[in-house]
């Protein structure tokens, strides 16, 4: 029992790690892509729109293939949908290959939204939402894992494909696993999500209310997909070498880790829409300072505090979303998952127009003003969810 529970917990936080890293790896090689490819920075930007195009537009029918087919067969489809990103990015010099290989991956990150929640509630039946929340910190650690290893590889001149090798290591050894693990149960998603007990809310306007959450999501995603893609272009626009631009995201990255570690314990004190807004807002001071300053120092100090505060908001905004619908957790969580991922799609091709017609520095202005509109949703939503609970 211990060793088929310790072969699932193994494959389902590799799946968040691969997916981690697989989803920050374009970002933090865009200027190699741009050579790789003979391409502008705005037409290598829609290679992480493609990402989530297929994410989006796959999550319900991977969700369906899971109850249908079972656990086993599902992940392993999506491991390797990663490697062949992975494994076809270096390999191939047709932009539109990527492009398909982009979506093939963001497939791949479906799988692991619907098939990690099976695998974790049944090798932790006892402790599944801490489980679910140590799947996010593995996450976290995939995010930061490939731009410090694309920083580690240009700092000695490495050749940036071997990165992608090396992320692809991670979806081999669980190929190796994966028939080894055995899932007697295979519970849908929305059943594990309802056996959590979560007190329904109700809000003063419900449509206001919606639209408030809907718009803190979408900018919220917008804001961070900004920053995953064009940090470290944006950071050597200002003179700074190409590997501590990008060693700058794997700080970013390691702020998200550790707060999302940190605010674990916040949050059973602190109410979820109060650290939505005022995490946003710590978010923006940081980056508007890296800004202000445009030093080195001051570049990896403040990105470690806006990852600090934005890691766990992800968390937060599916914790209300089921906290409104909880009945249908599933459905709830899904949602949250699929406008972050129409912002990853549209995020890129906005800042792709603004680069067009203006700088690469434009993007940090976008990011600034996806920040205050979430901050500002956010706020919004909080004070009709604070006079419904005073009545």
């Amino acid at each position: 029992m211990n060793r088929r529970r310790n072969i699932a917990a193994f494959v389902a936080y590799a799946m968040y790690l691969l997916t981690g890293a697989a989803c920050v790896v374009i970002g933090s090689s865009i200027p190699q892509l741009m050579t790789h490819f003979n391409k502008d920075l705005p037409t290598i930007a829609i290679l992480a729109s493609a990402f989530a195009i297929g994410r989006v537009a796959t999550v319900f029918p991977v969700g369906v293939m899971t109850e249908k087919v079972g656990v086993k067969i599902t992940i392993t489809m999506g491991v390797l949908f990663f490697l062949a990103f992975l494994i076809g990015i270096p390999l191939t010099t047709s932009y539109g290959i990527a492009i398909v290989l982009s979506a093939i991956a963001g497939v791949g990150m479906s799988t692991q939204d619907t098939c990690c929640a099976v695998i974790l509630r049944e090798a932790f039946p006892e402790s599944y939402s801490s489980s679910l929340s140590a799947g996010q910190a593995f996450f976290s650690i995939g995010c930061f894992l490939s731009p410090m290893l694309m920083a580690i590889a240009l700092a000695n001149e490495v050749d940036f494909t071997v990165v992608y090798f090396m992320v692809a290591l991670v979806g081999f050894t669980m190929l190796l696993a994966i028939p080894f693990m055995k899932i007697t149960k295979d519970i849908h998603i929305e059943e594990v999500s309802e056996n959590k007990e979560v007190e329904p809310v109700k809000l003063k306007n419900k449509k206001w209310g919606y639209a408030f959450l809907g718009i803190a999501c979408f900018t919220y995603f917008g804001a961070t997909n900004t920053i995953h893609t064009y940090t470290a272009t944006f950071v050597e626009s200002f003179g700074i070498s190409e590997s501590i631009s990008v060693s700058i995201l794997t700080v970013y990255s390691i702020g998200c880790m550790a707060g999302s570690f940190f605010f674990i314990p916040v949050l059973r004190k602190v109410h979820e829409t109060h650290v939505l807004w005022i995490n946003m807002l710590c978010a923006f001071v940081s980056l508007s300072i890296a800004m202000l300053c445009k030093t080195t120092v001051i570049f990896f100090i403040m990105y470690f505090v806006a990852g600090f505060f934005c890691g766990v908001l992800f968390s937060v905004l599916v914790s209300i979303a089921v906290s409104l619908k909880p009945l249908h957790a599933g459905i709830a969580a899904a949602t949250i998952g699929f406008v972050g991922g129409i912002a990853d799609i549209l995020s890129p091709l906005l800042t792709g127009a603004i680069i067009s017609v203006t700088n690469i520095q434009s993007t940090f202005y976008y990011c600034i003003t996806m920040c205050v509109l979430c901050i500002a949703s956010a706020w919004g939503y909080r004070m009709m969810y604070r006079r419904e609970l005073d009545k």
